[in-house]
């Protein structure tokens, strides 16, 4: 019975990964709007640093 259950849940597992590596294959679309995301994230970063540092010059 034990073996019945774990072999169910490394099926699981394993059609959970295999659909998620089809998603990320085959929906080039998913993967452009992810980058752009942290595309995005890490100019905001530099925009934000940036402004701090100017600001903080000002000041002095």
């Amino acid at each position: 019975m034990n073996n019945i259950i774990w072999d169910s849940f490394v099926a699981f597992h394993i059609n959970g990964i295999n659909n998620l590596k089809y998603i990320l294959m085959n929906n080039s679309w998913f993967l452009i709007i992810c980058g752009s995301c942290i595309c995005m994230m890490i100019l905001s970063w530099r925009e934000k640093k940036s402004t701090v540092i100017r600001e903080e010059q000002n000041i002095l």
